[in-house]
């Protein structure tokens, strides 16, 4: 049996590079309107919520 430990870290300190992708799976609204505020006061973002 494996065990998966996760990784939590500040999505304010990912550093991608201009183009890039991330997809977070299961997230729910209340958890993307967290990482809204979070990066608010950065507006190089473009975030999309896919439910």
């Amino acid at each position: 049996m494996t065990t998966t430990i996760p990784v939590v870290k500040p999505v304010s300190q990912m550093q991608l590079a201009p183009g890039s992708v991330v997809t977070i799976p299961n997230v729910s609204w209340q958890e993307f309107e967290l990482i809204l505020h979070e990066l608010t006061v950065c507006d190089r973002h473009k975030l999309t919520y896919l439910s």
